[in-house]
C-alpha cells in the first residue's frame, strides 16, 4: 500500500474543428503498474461483462459489433443503442468506478492502488492539478475501468 503514482503529464491532441482531446501520459513505472493491474483485473471482469458490450474489449471490434446487430435484427429486434458518452473518460465519478470495482474485488491493496491512480492528478504546463473525477484517456487501464463502471448499465439496458 505504499506505491504512490506520479501525476500524469497532460498532452492535448487535436480532434478537428479546433477542439482537443486531453491525454494523460503516465511515467514508465506507473504505466507498468497499470499494466499489471490491467492483467490482474481483466480476467476477473471480462467474464462479467455483457456479451453485447464491444467497446475496448479484447478480441472484439466494430466489425463483430455490426455482425451482432445484424444477427439481432434477423432475430426480430428492431432497436439498437449505440452510445458515445461525450467526455465520459474525463467525467466519470471516481465513486462509480470504485463501487463497481469493490463489488467484485475484496483486496483493499488493489482498491487503494486503483484509487491512488485515479487521484494522482495531472501536470499541465508545469502546474499540478488534482483529479477529482475521470479516468485519464491514455491510461493503460482506463478502458477497463470505464467498462467496469458501465457494466451495470449494460446489463440494465439489456433487460429493457
Amino acid at each position: 500500500g505504499k506505491f504512490q503514482p506520479k501525476p500524469l503529464r497532460r498532452v492535448l491532441i487535436p480532434k478537428g474543428k479546433g477542439k482537443t482531446r486531453p491525454l494523460g501520459i503516465p511515467v514508465v513505472r506507473d504505466r507498468i503498474a497499470q499494466e499489471v493491474l490491467r492483467q490482474l483485473l481483466s480476467p476477473i471482469f471480462e467474464p462479467l461483462f455483457h456479451e453485447d458490450s464491444f467497446g475496448f474489449r479484447p478480441g472484439r471490434n466494430c466489425h463483430l459489433a455490426l455482425e451482432r446487430v445484424l444477427d439481432l435484427w434477423q432475430q426480430g429486434y428492431k432497436v439498437v443503442l449505440d452510445a458515445d458518452i461525450q467526455g465520459f473518460f474525463d467525467n466519470i465519478p471516481h465513486s462509480v468506478i470504485m463501487v463497481e470495482l469493490a463489488s467484485v474485488v475484496a483486496d483493499g491493496n488493489i482498491l487503494g492502488l486503483v484509487e491512488r491512480f485515479l487521484r494522482a492528478g495531472v501536470m499541465e504546463n508545469g502546474v499540478f492539478k488534482p483529479t477529482t473525477v475521470g479516468t485519464p484517456q491514455g491510461g493503460v487501464f482506463s478502458p477497463l475501468l470505464a467498462n467496469i463502471a458501465l457494466n451495470s448499465l449494460d446489463w440494465l439496458l439489456n433487460r429493457h
